[in-house]
């Protein structure tokens, strides 16, 4: 468990990073890309990872993105090894499935009530933590008419029962070679 909390946590500094460096990288089913990235922050609370994976905000528009990252978990014994990122029911969110909009509003709720939100909004907007509640503001804002991505490496396969998830426009992916 704690060897793939370590994965993850890698995986999401890494896509973090690269979202802004390099936004080309990550491809979704139809072959669009994510849009390029202002600014991108983690933004788990809580030791165990609860909440998004990260937050950004897109270069030509300044909308918000909703990011969830996942190196996904073996499965399939029986007919092969494979690697497989499950958005099931979260308990620890209503019960609600992950990124559905009922999950991205506890997170959201979550992410607010954490330590330290003012100093990643601050990252995030480009404005000065001293306006706390403009920062709040924004978030709330721009939340309203969020856009959402999950970003699994090349080969991993997404499945679930998620009525509300575009899975082949939400699901990006990017070559493991490069990670």
């Amino acid at each position: 468990m704690v060897t793939s909390m370590i994965v993850e946590q890698e995986l999401e500094n890494y896509v973090c990073e690269s979202l802004v460096l390099y936004p080309r990288m990550f491809k979704n089913h139809f072959g669009d890309f994510l849009p390029a990235m202002k600014h991108a922050v983690q933004c788990h609370f809580k030791k165990a990872g609860h909440g998004f994976a990260i937050l950004a905000v897109d270069i030509l528009n300044w909308d918000l993105w909703v990011i969830e990252v996942s190196a996904g978990n073996p499965e399939g014994k029986d007919f092969g090894q494979y690697v497989v990122k499950t958005p099931e029911k979260r308990k620890r969110a209503g019960r609600y499935a992950q990124m559905s909009p009922e999950w991205r509003r506890c997170a959201l709720e979550g992410f607010i009530k954490s330590p330290d939100p003012i100093k990643k909004l601050a990252i995030l907007f480009d404005q000065p933590e001293s306006e706390p509640e403009v920062l709040l503001s924004l978030l709330n804002l721009k939340f309203n008419d969020h856009s959402y991505a999950v970003i699994v490496p090349e080969g991993v396969h997404v499945e679930g029962n998620n009525p509300t998830m575009e899975f082949a426009s939400s699901i990006y992916t990017f070559p493991l070679s490069v990670w």
